[in-house]
């Protein structure tokens, strides 16, 4: 008689992927992974862009990305991971300026001495903080005005926080930032001639998801894609699908809070858990990518201080992972986040509006430069 728990994930993105990794290193769990898009990977996962497979979102990877750093040695990828050094900008009062060296913070123009002063023990301090736990009941704008002044979060994280997060800024926590810039910051210290550096994989998170599935599928993972999940029957322990029905013992969603509200209906039980379910906020992303011809500029990120910017920043992302993996072209992300979701239905029109803006960065810039787009 088989005594295997059975294990249903629904959701095959990260976490998903992560839990059923972990478990099916017990032989006392069979498990099954249900995803409703074509691959695995979640917002990690790639597409089409021209006639090359890439990150349909950028992503690097830090040195303190210990778990990540830890599954690529896990699946002998580590002879694939390389770093380079990376450069950042900044675009404010029509001006394109660095920010990648200790001398351009110097005469970084968007501050003055004191402000600079400011920032950088507002980062240290921060950086310091190992538990952020406290912090996620403090809203952001509060807790960084404290810790780096009225005047430097005006003028360097307002801005950036508005073009990242829009109208959901006011409600972040402080424990986001904490986590972000201890992350970054991670990046400069942890090397030896602190310079920042981000790594890459060879083949991009395409690599990472492929081998990733067929290591999980070598140790018996039953992986269900294109299908999608319909109601789960939390008595009978049944999960329903388009195509069919799955006994499970045990089971696990990873998908967002109001999806899983609603395939459970009134078998999860009314309370302030439900409350705190159902009033949780998830942003909205847009991408669009552009396979360019030429390279815009020599930054990896332009972070935007002006607000009127349509997208988050301008991320050229070949100049972490190099040309020569997309057929010598360049690569660059113009994202944008939003609580609304109407905000994206036009996609020619945005589409247009983030080229209009490109050029506003960058008055060279000509649309015959245009290899192949991609909007998400």
């Amino acid at each position: 008689m088989n005594t295997n728990k059975k294990v249903v994930i629904v959701g095959g993105g990260i976490i998903g992927m992560s839990t059923a990794w972990k478990l099916s290193k017990n032989p006392n769990f069979e498990i099954t992974i249900i995803e409703k898009q074509k691959e695995l990977g979640g917002m990690s996962t790639w597409d089409k862009i021209g006639d090359y497979d890439w990150d349909r979102y950028y992503h690097v990877i830090l040195s303190r990305d210990r778990e990540t750093l830890d599954l690529i040695s896990e699946m002998s990828l580590s002879d694939k991971l390389f770093w380079t050094v990376s450069k950042s900008g900044f675009f404010g009062n029509r001006r394109l300026v660095s920010l990648s060296k200790p001398v351009d913070f110097i005469t970084f123009p968007f501050l003055n001495f004191i402000q600079k002063i400011r920032l950088v023990l507002g980062i240290f301090f921060t950086s310091k903080i190992k538990d952020g736990t406290k912090l996620e009941k403090q809203y952001v704008r509060i807790w960084m005005t404290k810790v780096f002044g009225r005047r430097v979060y005006e003028k360097i994280w307002d801005p950036l926080l508005r073009s990242k997060l829009g109208k959901g800024k006011e409600e972040t926590s402080a424990a986001f930032m904490w986590a972000t810039i201890r992350r970054l910051y991670g990046a400069r210290s942890d090397s030896a001639d602190k310079q920042e550096k981000m790594g890459h994989i060879i083949g991009g998170y395409k690599l990472i998801l492929t081998e990733w599935e067929k290591l999980l599928v070598n140790r018996n993972v039953v992986i269900i894609k294109n299908e999608s999940v319909t109601f789960i029957n939390t008595k009978e322990k049944q999960i329903r699908t388009q195509g069919s029905g799955l006994p499970y013992d045990r089971l696990l969603i990873t998908v967002p809070s109001p999806i899983a509200l609603e395939l459970l209906g009134d078998q999860f039980p009314q309370g302030k858990y439900r409350e705190f379910l159902s009033a949780q906020k998830y942003l909205g992303v847009i991408c669009l990518r552009l396979l360019l011809k030429k390279s815009l500029s020599p930054y990896y990120v332009i972070n935007l201080l002006d607000e009127k910017m349509p997208f988050t920043g301008i991320i050229e992302s070949t100049n972490i992972i190099g040309s020569d993996q997309i057929g010598g072209y360049h690569l660059i992300y113009l994202p944008r986040y939003s609580v609304e979701d109407n905000e994206f239905e036009d996609l020619q029109k945005v589409t247009k509006q983030f080229i209009n803006a490109l050029q506003v960065v960058f008055p060279n810039f000509d649309e015959t430069d245009i290899q192949a787009s991609a909007i998400n």
